[in-house]
């Protein structure tokens, strides 16, 4: 199998993913990637830059940036990665077993950080994730 390639914030997403987004297309690409993250064995390299699940996101820019970033500088995508790799002890460009990559973004997560990270997401407003959310989920991820 190959590398699955995913930015480090996608931990979180790919998680507490439900089976909506974007476009149809969107929404058949994150199913093959929550489905590659399920097997425990899966090969992920993280990154802090566009990844397996951009690839079908229509906010996602010809030269690897977000649309979703807008001017908000101190609130980009890219930061945000670096953030939480910083608060999980993560390392951009190295790989994980998907198992090992996910427990461990989880086992360094908090409600606090969780919240800081993802309160202003699209999908975090309509009540599709919460903390309370992914700690039930990630327990039972790999079952």
């Amino acid at each position: 199998m190959d590398i699955l390639k995913l930015r480090v914030h996608h931990l979180l997403c790919s998680v507490l993913y439900e089976g909506s987004g974007y476009s149809e297309a969107f929404v058949e690409n994150m199913n093959n990637v929550v489905s590659a993250l399920k097997d425990r064995e899966t090969r992920v390299c993280l990154v802090t830059g566009a990844d397996s699940v951009c690839a079908e996101c229509p906010n996602a820019m010809g030269d690897g940036g977000c649309a979703l970033d807008g001017d908000k500088e101190e609130k980009s995508v890219d930061r945000l990665d670096i953030r939480i790799l910083d608060h999980t002890g993560l390392t951009a460009g190295k790989i994980y077993r998907a198992e090992e990559v996910i427990m461990q973004a989880a086992s360094r997560m908090d409600a606090a950080f969780f919240e800081q990270c993802c309160s202003e997401c699209r999908w975090y407003l309509a009540g599709y994730c919460s903390y309370h959310k992914y700690e039930q989920i990630v327990n039972n991820y790999f079952l």
